[in-house]
C-alpha cells in the first residue's frame, strides 16, 4: 500500500477491506496522515461487534461505487 500513496493524500479517507488490516498497514496509513476507513475484521475468538458490523456497512457503501467501476471497465 505505501506504494501507492503520497505526500498529497494526507487528510484523505482510506476506504479498503480487511486485508489491510495490521501494524505495518496502521503505520503506512498514520506516515501519510490518511482517515482511516478500512473495515474491521473479526476473528473466530472475537467476532465483531454489532455496531463494527454498521460501521462496515457504511464503508461499503462508498467503496462499492468506485470498486463497481472499474469492475465494468
Amino acid at each position: 500500500m505505501d506504494g501507492l500513496l503520497e505526500d498529497d493524500d494526507k487528510n484523505q479517507e482510506l476506504f479498503a477491506d480487511s486485508a489491510y488490516v495490521g501494524e505495518k498497514q496502521d503505520e503506512t496509513i498514520n506516515k501519510y496522515e490518511l482517515i482511516n476507513k478500512v473495515h474491521e475484521k473479526g476473528y473466530r475468538a472475537n467476532p465483531l461487534t454489532d455496531e463494527q458490523k454498521a460501521d462496515n456497512k457504511n464503508k461499503s457503501k462508498t467503496r462499492v461505487r468506485v470498486e463497481h467501476i472499474f469492475g465494468f471497465m
